[in-house]
């Protein structure tokens, strides 16, 4: 199980350093796309247990140590998230690519609505936001996360292959 964490630990690493270096010369740092998100999206698809929730609330702690942000902020996101994909993982399907993107449209809708309004809750200079470029970055998330799926599944239990539906 340590290794779980490690390999969590070590890969949201990666992804931040390629999220702000490889990712923000590509983008021009107009739109970039958030990894860290992608991989909580993940974990909430097919680590259903504690220890799914502890690794997404462990890398909302990692993108809280590299924004500079709100301390917390991405903490309580991302655990948001976390949740929430585990609950409609029970209850749909989101093992084939394409039910993964739109899951992760509708996660990331829900991620920028949660990000917004706790900055207008705690943060009353956040400065304005354009809705062209929030959709394209929750458009761009979403597509990283069939892709970022092979990565995971390579790593033995760290996705929870079959997990039960619930009827209803």
């Amino acid at each position: 199980m340590i290794y779980q964490y490690l390999f969590v630990l070590v890969a949201g690493l990666v992804a931040v350093l390629i999220q702000t270096t490889l990712a923000s010369y590509i983008f021009h740092d107009s739109l970039l796309p958030d990894f860290l998100f992608v991989m909580v999206v993940l974990l909430g698809f097919f680590k259903n247990s504690p220890h799914g929730a502890a690794m997404a609330l462990l890398l909302g702690a990692l993108e809280d140590m590299f924004t500079g942000q709100i301390l917390g902020l991405y903490m309580c996101t991302r655990i948001s998230v976390y949740f929430v994909a585990t609950r409609l993982s029970r209850r749909f399907s989101p093992n084939n690519p394409p039910g993964q993107l739109i899951f992760a449209l509708g996660l990331g809708v829900f991620d920028k609505f949660l990000i917004f309004g706790l900055l207008f809750l705690f943060s009353p200079n956040w400065g304005t936001v354009s809705l062209l470029m929030l959709s394209l970055e929750v458009i761009i998330n979403a597509l990283f996360t069939p892709l970022f799926y092979p990565l995971f599944s390579w790593f033995p239990g760290l996705l929870e292959p079959g997990l039960e539906r619930e009827r209803g």
